[in-house]
């Protein structure tokens, strides 16, 4: 019903790779190769809900709360994962989420899923 009352609908798109690199360096001081490394979980979450296998894409805003817990908090990248994108999506999408993550992320990536993203 809600949809039927909008007279006009757009689609917006991700930014490329290297704009999203760009936009997350910029914006929180991380460095090319991390930033590279998230935008490559967060470009797999996006295809996936594309081809409806998921249903919450990383966004930019999670990016940039993930980026941003790592260099200013000094959280480790598994742990500022799990409160910036697992904390808040779809109980059904964790799993999918994580093992992106632990496929593009390897060893920086040491699984700490506490709660199944539920926060803490």
């Amino acid at each position: 019903a809600t949809l039927s009352r909008i007279a006009v609908m757009f689609r917006a798109d991700w930014p490329t790779p290297a704009n999203e690199r760009k936009i997350l360096m910029r914006k929180t001081g991380i460095d090319k190769d991390t930033a590279d490394l998230m935008i490559k979980v967060a470009g797999e979450t996006r295809t996936a809900v594309e081809n409806r296998t998921l249903t919450s894409p990383i966004t930019i805003r999670q990016t940039l709360t993930w980026a941003s817990l790592m260099k200013v908090r000094d959280y480790p990248m598994d742990h500022a994962f799990n409160l910036a994108v697992l904390s808040k999506v779809d109980d059904d999408d964790v799993a999918a989420l994580a093992e992106f993550a632990q496929r593009h992320l390897g060893n920086k990536f040491k699984g700490e899923l506490a709660d199944q993203g539920q926060p803490t």
